[in-house]
């Protein structure tokens, strides 16, 4: 059987800010991160944890964005030099072919457009980083949508319950 993808929309950040992001929520975490010099994957799991404590749905899933998406690597020792960005996932729809990846196609449009939807999303993700007195800056924040396999959507979903 194929593989099954998704087209998810959603924010994109650097990895620092970030890092940064993470790493402001420590005092309410009780999964710090202790390492001198932490991998990105180290930062992905406190996020998880911190998300997971919190009611389904309150903030958005996060997933890295590989460098090369064909050659998605997960040992820990290549992970740093793999992930360009970070991924805030806040929709998805199924994906049908490369053609939806097209931003000139007009039926595009709304996968690489922020809506009211993704907007409030978001508001709920900063209160809850508020409420820790936790910092992110939505300036860093570029919207924009990538494919990923479906299984994540679904692992994600299951892992929330």
């Amino acid at each position: 059987m194929s593989q099954r993808y998704v087209i998810s929309s959603g924010y994109f950040l650097d990895l620092q800010p970030f890092r940064d992001f993470v790493l402001s929520l420590q005092p309410g975490l009780q999964f710090p991160i202790t390492a001198d010099e932490p991998y990105i994957e180290e930062f992905l799991r406190a996020y998880d944890k911190w998300r997971f404590m919190l009611p389904r749905g309150a903030v958005p899933r996060v997933e890295p964005h590989w460098i090369d998406p064909e050659r998605e690597s997960k040992t820990v020792l290549e992970t740093n030099n793999n992930i360009d960005r970070i991924f805030i996932v806040v929709r998805s729809v199924k994906y049908h072919g490369q053609h939806q990846l097209d931003r000139s196609d007009e039926r595009n449009k709304a996968l690489f457009q922020e809506n009211e939807r993704d907007r409030k999303v978001l508001d709920v993700l900063f209160h809850n980083i508020k409420v820790l007195k936790g910092t992110f800056d939505r300036e860093v924040l570029e919207f924009g949508c990538m494919k990923e396999p479906e299984e994540a959507c679904y692992e994600a979903m299951v892992s929330a319950d």
